[in-house]
């Protein structure tokens, strides 16, 4: 038999103890006893005692057990425990509380073992960390009273003091467990003893394995914020009858330091227990061995080493560097210790989770659903750093690792990456891979903006490949939920499809059915859904469209305090609270309105209330959510004559159990002052245990879940209100039933008739726990009860069902019964559920009768289903409408509608909730044909693909420029399918609030009506499952800013230095930019430009998938692959795309190639890009020089002035679509089609004569519409020759659609010509995808990939080819024009991302551009100082400024490089030039340039420096990320005069004389986006091209819509005109635009072939041109009349 101290002294400090028998006391050697809090894994005390030969039994004097505890707002009550071990275990001293120890060599034991159990499960819902920190500083403060109890508190003589381990050299620091720690007690041994009882292997609790997870959060330390006294010295383990001190006090740590591996050993022996393995000696110790314990510096002790270590992690170094160095760290300091109040914290919870869940991880589950677990269930984690710093270090080849831990989380991280792009469509992107095709940075913006994971952005393509299968098999299965058809589903089966308009997914059902005369055996339907081109693009009738987010409700949702939702497939249900106050005040109202009542009574009645305010303390421990802590007292004392009445919640305060929740005491039966005893039938009282309240009155035990404290409350003082005033406080009015009513297909039915009418009224009232009688009388109502009488008819006479609810949900539900009218009701049997159907019929209609038996069970989807399900709400719709709504509507929580914990985002899942409807009408329609034979389930195919354009989530996509693709990718709109209208999207929700945070941007949004209604998620949105759950975040000024920001965001510079609403309208015009051929880099940036070129589909960023070998032929780059990739091979297609803007105009978009034919690249190498990404970032605009002033009054308000030379600056053109329409038979008597010939303005492109003359074609034809207004661009008629005339430019593209063979010789050759590129890359594909090893569907996947975005392939066939909704029998050829758009009067242009846009006004003559005096720049553009200071767009001062300052900066750099000035000093000068504008707080910026200039060679650095432009391609840039750099104006004032470059300056102009400015001016240098808007293609020519005109008086038929009618032009306007004599305008607009036919062919002729507008006054008209004057002459001649003029 061992003593304690012996015990200890045993364990040797190779971290391996010898084995122990189990002859152990808890005495020290001098007999000193122990102080023992006993916690069982599984056992009782009881077990413990007879386990151990009886040595500690009679050596305990003492068993104290506390009669309940309060742990996490959750009360844990001993009372039964307590006394069946005083039953089963006697001879001991047992109490509730600690008393004096008369023998001090005795010990005694603190038992928590009811404790345990519960304190686990509490921590399977909350957060362990949390609840085992609770549960330790309440245990272990028993430690107090121990201490406080000894009679004798003499010093403890140690047995031994030897210092050294004999069995071993030096001992380990922090890990000794010998007994130099007992010499220093003042008192007696401290034990926390955890008893595995190994004969009870099924009874383990949990404790350990949620205690491992706590030691790895905490540092495998338990460290509280307690007194030194009240820990315990040791934690000892008893297993099997053998003893393993895992943890002893260490005051270094100032807590508990545990001895892991010994720890780790306890773990797996009790795994090893669980699963029923023999635990003998032999065994343990191989096991030990084999977990490889040996070297105790591995990964998890790199996470767990404070702040010196997270500044090592922070280090902006390379990672072989910064694993080198926590390698020294860790060797040269073993004894770690985790510092309090560092924001590692968070981030090391998160990753210590990730490493419990990997190593746990079975090889029997899947390793997927394992991690997906992982992750939802603790959705206060931040998921998106889960494994992030463990994958960054645990990877490094100098850290030692076992390969079987390595291998695991690898796998674990693989999976993580895998769920994040399944849900989140995330793109990882790992230090910016592969630059190497874009120019040299001079900074690395991975270390600026931080990001390695970037949510949202591949969202439409992981959709429809993770989760389009898996909603369509939602969909179909949900058939086999009828239960009259009794379908079955047999097969679902899938392919590709590409009709050259819209791709589409073909889904082949195959099904049979039962039911009545129909169809017998299978058969099969087709459904059609969308399929994305470039992973983005949903192809559909030709134009190009983007899937969009939409914010959808969760299933079940609180509208208000009266009215909550269940939002499914089917359509939105609901159950609303009728006629109650409950909805409409808070429980202190309802009481404050009793009491004033109760105060109001007679002062004879001698009623007084006492009321004490709720304290925080109360206020923090209630048991319900945070949310409805509504409460404004804690204890109210109502006396009155007759009884007294009490609501204490101090309860939840305290561990006492003789402390009531509610008592009530009738003093007509016990004498004031007399005992309140709980038994006593005659009165009521309530007392909480665990987790119910338990109510006891008149003898009926009644239970409520703590949750429901306010109902019940709420229940009590109704009571009193009834007992006391004769009024029933919760009715809105004397006459008014609350009751529970159900909205379904537009009717209102009360829940509990719905439920009578499907379950039978017996198996109702037994659902919702009601009792009820049926007798001829009336039961008499007393004050106390809330008995409920509702009539009946019984064989013909009255009776009465009598309900007796006992909480306020079944009196609301029972009182439906009132409202409804079922007095004349035969009730006979009571489990018929067609016993109201009479009723309902007569009071819904015969068809809404119909409509809701039918529906019903259609009501919950299987979508719908499943999310219920992950929820943990019932999937039975009655359960919900009867129980979870109504406890949702009394729990006074507060309304759901705005905090996104509420709502899910989702996409590709709206395509089944089309589809669900229309499969529930085609069942319905099948149920009417029951008796029809063969009769099958009609399904359309396309239904789903026409519907999608009126859901509101298919926006069409212009993609003019890669930001507004970004930007609808990331796009998230508030209506849609299953939502409301944008007009009914109120302004509460449109509003930002706390759970926005992080998850949808502040303020991309749209402008006006859209505003708050279509939002924008960020870069760090994460959604936890495939149904769109969000994850919210705290509010944390410390995050990483652009995880909180959208793209266009994140690329605004200064966005805190403007006005919010000029934000918004910023973002919106930031994303209409035109791509320029030569836009410039912005001078300065956010660093969050160079991440678009990789963000971005490959129609604006082509990028290898594969590593391999360029080759480039046809416009066609192949890879062939190597290395990994060896096999495989990717085609890229390089002809450019075309895009149309809302106004028609089309914009080409081509690639940059930055690769050459033999080059190798690696997977990610950006291989061509659109002009604005080909430097490697996106570049936008122009940088001009700026000045804010007033130009000769030129420049008001929106009006800008600007110098000629600016106009020539921007190089951007635009495609000019000619449609030749050529029919059958006709001669072609010119055709000058060329690709690639460059035309004049009046060139003759192709002239051809009809068969048949068809007059005024132009004029009467009035099918135009907008996508064909170019039908008649360039065309000339005369009689049956047609000609057509180019505007001038290049011909960029000839395509040929030919409907017919029968066509002149020379439009086959040019169709064959035009087809030529087509073939060739489709037989490329073709074969790629022949070659592909993979499956059919595979293939088809390889093949349309290959094809992308490549249009016009339905040129390929013959016919088919519509125009104006015909398909005539003529050949179409559509020619392409390449014009340039030059800037003129019109055009429009923001001030870089400020909102500020505007349009030229004035265009300063060349030759007299003004001037700066200072700096001698010529200035480009003159905004006006007065529109910043209106809209509050400070940041173009900001902008300009430092952009002014960085061109400078480059400029002397470069010119320091001329002069051959060395290295080293051109550092000095940037770094100080820098330092003025880094304000980051680890001065990130600075370092980025130090590394620069360091870490490349000087002749690397002079080569970068020359071939660096500053205006256009500047190798220092000012960096300034949103929130991150917090640069004033003073810092720029201070960089200025560094560097001697004024900021204001006086300007000379030359058109005023050459005079200077009297005062100087704000000059600077911004980068000016040119929008999309071109004026030379925004005139309309009403009352010519698009009207159909009048053949009696050749003038435009009346009507504007969509610009088809003609505009009158009445007798005031006439008068208005005439008074100020514009004879050229009244001339144009009476005669050339209006009935001049010949003047107006001849007007049209003149611009088609010059170009130019010609002069009205070079315009004839003759005589016969005046239609309408001739007309009316000839009725003026008729009549006998004659006219003159």
């Amino acid at each position: 038999m061992q003593t304690l101290d012996s015990f200890l002294n045993m364990t040797n400090s190779n971290y391996i103890p010898n084995v122990i028998k189990p002859d152990i006391v808890f005495n020290l050697s001098n007999g000193i006893g122990s102080d023992i809090i006993y916690l069982p894994e599984s056992g009782n005390l009881s077990d413990f005692f007879f386990s151990q030969k009886l040595n500690n039994m009679v050596r305990t004097e003492q068993i104290i057990i506390p009669p309940r505890m309060l742990l996490s707002g959750e009360t844990i009550i001993n009372t039964k425990y307590y006394e069946d071990l005083r039953k089963n275990l006697k001879g001991f001293v047992y109490s509730k509380i600690v008393t004096k120890l008369k023998d001090k060599k005795r010990s005694r034991y603190f038992d928590t073992t009811p404790l345990v159990g519960k304190m686990v499960s509490i921590s399977n819902k909350k957060t362990v960390l949390n609840v085992y920190n609770e549960f330790f500083q309440k245990v272990f403060s028993i430690y107090t009273d121990f201490d406080n109890s000894v009679e004798n508190k003499d010093k403890i003589n140690s047995a031994s003091t030897d210092k050294k381990d004999p069995t071993s050299g030096e001992k380990p620091e922090g890990f000794d467990f010998r007994n130099q720690e007992l010499e220093k007690l003042q008192t007696r041994p401290k034990i926390l003893l955890i008893d595995v009882n190994v004969k009870d292997k099924t009874m383990f609790n949990g404790f350990t394995s949620n205690f491992e997870y706590y030691l790895q959060i905490q540092g495998y330390k338990v460290k509280l914020k307690i007194p030194r006294n009240n820990y315990p010295d040791f934690i000892i383990y008893k297993i099997d009858g053998r003893y393993y001190p895992v943890a002893r006090y260490n005051p270094k740590v100032e807590g508990l330091l545990i001895n892991k591996p010994m720890f780790m050993r306890v773990t797996k022996m009790i795994e090893d227990l669980q699963q029923g393995k023999d635990i003998s000696e032999e065994k343990e110790d191989t096991a030990i061995k084999l977990l490889g314990f040996k070297n105790p510096k591995k990964i998890d002790s790199i996470l767990n080493v404070g702040n010196e270590l997270k500044t090592i992690m922070d280090m902006k170094i390379s990672d072989k560097e910064q694993a080198k160095r926590l390698k020294e760290y860790i060797e040269n300091n073993p004894n770690f210790e985790d510092l309090e109040g560092t924001d590692y914290k968070s981030r090391l919870e998160n990753l210590q989770l990730a490493t419990k869940h990997a190593i746990k991880l079975s090889t029997n589950k899947s390793l997927l659903n394992t991690t997906k677990n992982a992750l939802n269930k603790n959705s206060d984690i931040n998921e998106k750093e889960v494994l992030q710093v463990e994958a960054d270090s645990i990877k490094k080849e100098d850290i030692q690792i076992t390969k079987e831990e390595k291998t695991k989380i690898d796998k674990l991280d693989e999976a993580h990456k895998k769920l994040l792009k399944e849900h989140n469509g995330t793109i990882f992107l790992e230090q910016m891979q592969n630059r190497s095709t874009f120019p040299k940075m001079a900074f690395n913006p991975d270390n600026i903006v931080g990001l390695k994971e970037f949510s949202g952005y591949d969202k439409q393509n992981q959709e429809f490949k993770a989760n389009l299968d898996l909603a369509i098999k939602d969909l179909v299965m949900s058939l086999e939920k009828d239960k009259d058809l009794k379908i079955k589903v047999h097969k679902i089966d899938s392919k590709i499809k590409d009709d050259t308009k819209t791709r589409y997914k073909l889904f082949t059902v195959q099904i049979s059915q039962d039911y009545g005369a129909t169809h017998k055996g299978k058969y099969s339907f087709n459904i059609e859904v969308p399929y994305p081109i470039e992973g983005k693009y949903i192809k559909y009738g030709g134009n190009d469209y983007l899937m969009v987010n939409q914010l959808f409700n969760q299933p079940i949702q609180k509208v208000n305090n009266n009215l909550a939702r269940l939002y499914t497939h089917y359509n939105t249900t609901s159950v609303s609270l009728k006629n109650s106050k409950i909805g409409l005040s808070s429980l202190p109202h309802i009481f404050k309105e009793v009491s004033i009542n109760l105060k109001n009574l007679n002062p004879k009645l001698k009623t007084t209330i006492k009321t004490t305010e709720i304290s925080d303390t109360t206020k923090d421990n209630l048991p319900i959510d945070p949310s409805r802590k509504n409460f404004s007292f804690e204890k109210i004392e109502i006396d009155s004559p007759d009884e007294k009445l009490v609501i204490d919640l101090t309860v939840f305060n305290s561990d006492n159990e003789d402390i009531y929740l509610y008592k009530r005491i009738n003093k007509s039966i016990i004498n004031e002052g007399e005992e309140y005893l709980p038994d006593e039938v005659h009165k009521e009282h309530a007392f909480c245990k665990g987790d119910q309240i338990i109510y006891f009155k008149d003898g009926d035990k009644r239970e409520f879940p703590l949750e429901h404290l306010d109902e019940f409350l709420l229940g009590v003082i109704n009571n009193v209100s009834k007992r006391m005033l004769g009024t029933d406080a919760l009715k809105k009015s004397k006459s008014s039933v609350p009751f529970f009513d159900a909205r379904i297909i537009g009717k209102n039915i009360p829940v509990i008739v719905l439920m009578v009418s499907e379950l039978g009224f017996t198996t109702t009232m037994n659902k919702i726990k009601v009792k009820f009688t049926v007798q001829e009388k009336k039961i008499i109502n007393d004050e106390d009860s809330d008995i409920i009488n509702i009539p009946i008819l019984r064989e013909g006479k009255r009776a009465y069902i009598t309900c007796y609810p006992k909480t306020l949900k079944q009196k609301f539900l029972c009182n439906g019964l009132l409202k409804f009218k079922i007095s004349n009701v035969e009730f006979q049997n009571p489990n018929d559920n067609s016993l109201f159907d009479g009723a309902l019929a007569k009071d819904m209609g015969e068809i809404g009768f119909y409509k809701l038996k039918e529906s019903i069970n259609k009501i919950i989807d299987n979508t719908t289903e499943k999310i219920l399900r992950e929820k943990g709400y019932p999937t039975d719709v009655l359960d919900i409408y009867s129980d979870t709504i109504p406890n949702l509507l009394l729990s006074r929580e507060g309304s759901h509608f705005e905090d996104l914990k509420y709502y899910r985002i989702r996409m590709s899942e709206s395509i089944s909730h089309i589809g669900y409807n229309q499969i529930q009408r085609a069942i319905s329609e099948l149920k009417r044909k029951k008796n029809f034979p063969g009769e099958k389930l009609f399904i359309k195919p396309d239904f789903i693909m026409k519907n999608l354009l009126e859901a509101g989530i298919l926006q069409q996509s212009k993609t003019i420029n890669p930001l507004e693709e970004l930007m609808l990718s990331q796009k998230i709109i508030k209506t849609g399918i299953g939502n409301v209208k944008k007009s009914q999207v109120t302004l509460a929700r449109r509003d930002l609030n706390k759970s926005y945070f992080g998850v949808i941007s502040p303020t991309a949004t749209n402008e006006y009506g859209g505003i708050g209604a279509n939002q924008t998620l960020t870069n760090g949105t994460t959604i936890l499952d495939r149904f769109g759950s969000i994850q919210t975040k705290k509010y944390n000024n410390n995050d990483n800013p652009f995880n909180m920001l959208s793209p266009v965001e994140s690329c605004t510079t200064f966005m805190e230095n403007t006005d919010t609403t000029r934000r918004v309208m910023g973002n919106q015009q930031t994303g209409q930019f035109t791509q320029l051929e030569n836009p410039d880099e912005p001078l300065v940036q956010t660093g969050f430009e160079s991440y678009i070129p990789y963000l971005v589909s490959s129609r604006f960023s082509k990028k290898a998938k594969i590593d391999g070998k360029i080759d480039i032929a046809d416009n066609i780059l192949t890879i062939t692959g190597s290395g990994k990739d060896q096999g495989k091979i990717q085609k890229v297609p390089l002809r450019f795309s075309k895009s149309r803007t809302k106004r028609g105009v089309y914009l080409m978009n081509k690639y940059v190639l930055l690769v050459n034919s033999g080059q190798n690249v690696k997977e990610g190498t950006v291989l061509a890009c659109t002009s604005s990404l080909k430097s490697g970032k996106l570049a936008i605009g122009k940088n001009l020089v700026v000045a804010e002033m007033g130009y000769n009054g030129k420049n008001y308000e929106d009006g800008w002035a600007v110098s000629t030379e600016m106009t020539k600056k921007y190089t951007n053109y635009y495609l000019q679509k000619i449609t030749i329409k050529v029919p059958e038979n006709v001669k072609i008597q010119e055709m000058e089609l060329t690709k690639g010939k460059t035309t004049k303005a009046g060139d003759l492109l192709m002239s051809f004569i009809k068969s048949k003359y068809v007059e005024n074609a132009i004029e009467t034809d009035d099918d135009l519409n907008d996508e064909d207004d170019d039908t008649m661009y360039g065309l000339e008629q005369h009689g049956a020759n047609s000609k057509y005339y180019s505007p001038g430019g290049v011909i960029e593209e000839i395509v040929v659609r030919l409907n017919s063979n029968k066509v002149d010789q020379k439009l086959k050759l040019l169709h064959q010509e035009s087809i030529k590129d087509l073939n060739k890359l489709l037989g490329s594909c073709e074969l790629l995808a022949k070659n592909h090893p993979g499956t059919k569907q595979e293939k088809e996947e390889i093949y349309q990939e290959c094809m992308g975005n490549t249009d016009n392939i339905s040129s390929l066939k013959i016919g088919g080819h519509k125009i104006n909704g015909e398909e005539p029998g003529w050949a179409i050829i559509e020619v392409y024009i390449k014009r340039e758009n030059n800037i003129g009067n019109g055009s429009k242009f923001t001030l870089g991302n400020s909102g500020g846009k505007g349009t030229v006004q004035y265009i300063i003559p060349e030759g007299k551009t003004p001037v700066t005096m200072e700096t001698h720049m010529q200035v480009d553009f003159f905004a006006t100082s007065l529109s910043i200071v209106k809209r509050k767009n400070t940041d173009i001062y900001f902008n300009m400024y430092l952009g002014k300052c960085i061109y400078f900066l480059n400029e002397m750099l470069k010119e320091l490089n001329k002069k051959g000035t060395p290295v080293p000093k051109m550092k000095d000068f940037v770094l100080n030039a820098i330092k003025f504008i880094d304000k980051t707080e680890e001065k990130i910026i600075v370092k980025e340039y130090e590394q620069f200039f360091t870490q490349n060679s000087p002749e690397q650095v002079k080569k970068w420096i020359n071939a660096s432009h500053s205006l256009n391609r500047p190798l220092i840039v000012g960096i300034k990320p949103p929130f991150m750099n917090r640069i004033t104006m003073r810092d720029i004032v201070e960089l200025a005069r560094y560097l001697h470059v004024p900021l204001k300056e006086k300007i000379m102009i030359p058109e005023n004389d050459d005079t200077f400015t009297m005062r100087k001016v704000p000059v600077g240098i911004l980068n000016v986006y040119f929008l999309e808007h071109f004026p030379q293609m925004q005139g309309s020519m009403r009352g010519s091209q698009y009207v159909k005109n009048s053949i009696i008086t050749g003038q435009g038929s009346a009507g504007a819509k969509d610009r088809k009618g003609a505009t009158k032009t009445g007798l005031y306007d006439l008068y208005s005109l005439l008074s100020k004599t514009p004879y050229n305008l009244i001339k144009e607009l009476h005669t050339l635009k209006s009935d001049a036919r010949q003047a107006k062919h001849a007007y049209q002729r003149q611009i088609f072939q010059t170009g130019e507008l010609p002069s009205i006054k070079d315009i004839k008209i003759t005589r016969v041109d005046t239609t309408t004057k001739n007309y009316i002459e000839t009725l003026l001649l008729g009549a006998g009349l004659k006219s003159w003029y």
